[in-house]
Parts: C-alpha cells; structure tokens; sequence
C-alpha cells in the first residue's frame, strides 16, 4: 500500500500545483451542483482536523491529459487557496471536484460522474487551508474499494490503510 500513498501524494501536488500555475486567471470555483465524498469511523484523534481527498479513476501515458478528483470546501484559483474540511465526531463530508488536464491546460469543476477511484485517499492536516507542510497522516484505499456513483460515495476509514507522516 505504501506505492499507493506515495502516489495519492505525487498526484496531489503535481495536479494542485499545475492547476494553479496554469489558471491563475482569478477563476473562484466554489460552488455549483456535484457530489460528495463521506468518510466515516476515522480515528477520534482527528477530531477537530481537517481532511481533503485526492485520487484518480485514471491514468493516462500521457502526462499532458489526465483526470484527478479532489475533495475540498473550496478551490479559489486566483488566491492560490483550497479550503479544507474539518473532522468532526470521526465524520468528514468532502464536497467533490473534478481536475481534467488536457493538452497541459487543466480545468476544474464539480465531480458528478459515477467512477471507481484506482489510486486515492483522505490526507489529514492541522491547518485548513492547503499547506503541505501541515499534513500528519493519511488514509488510503485500494484499488477498487471506493466507487462513486453520482459524484458520491460512502466509505468507512476503516476499510484503508492509516499511515504517518514523519
């Protein structure tokens, strides 16, 4: 499982970091329709943390034209901000957003299609907004456990794998 986790966290930074560079055009996207990610049973310790999701349905060879989902409150673009969701009572509900990158240019909108995620998990921080430097673990599932249906899933932290970070 470790494999998975290095690359939820490879896919995360490249695919935010992209979108950011590539759309900093004072695009806000908050809002509109779009599913949501609920995670259940994550350990009480986290309680009052906050937690996002990245994960892909995908890969491509083409590092050019990809597909990641992400799970934040927000994503404000022209503030290089993503907002992230507080844990509370083990409990986290991630509105869901969907990156497509193609011919280098990336796109971001509300997730509403119905996928089973290859690659993906919860990555908890102390800090509400994106800051790698705040992250203190992450919950990953294998390839096939999480599906959406929708634009929504369910899944309990139970069913994946709980890892630190140093």
């Amino acid at each position: 499982m470790k494999k998975n986790v290095f690359r939820v966290m490879w896919v995360c930074v490249l695919v935010f970091s992209l979108v950011f560079v590539s759309c900093n055009d004072g695009t806000n996207v908050t809002t509109g329709g779009g599913g949501r990610l609920t995670v259940t049973n994550i350990p009480t310790e986290f309680n009052g943390m906050y937690a996002h999701f990245a994960g892909a349905y995908e890969f491509g060879e083409d590092p050019g034209n990809f597909t990641v989902l992400y799970g934040f409150q927000s994503i404000n673009i022209s503030t290089d901000v993503a907002t992230l969701v507080l844990i509370s009572n083990g409990t986290v509900v991630l509105p869901m957003w969907e990156v497509r990158v193609s011919n280098n240019v990336p796109s971001v909108s509300r997730y509403s299609g119905s996928h089973t995620i290859l690659d993906g998990g919860i990555l908890i921080s102390t800090s509400q907004l994106l800051d790698g430097d705040n992250l203190i673990a992450i919950i990953s599932w294998d390839e096939g456990v999480l599906s959406f249906v929708n634009g929504s899933a369910t899944i309990s932290a139970l069913l994946g794998e709980l890892e630190y970070y140093d």
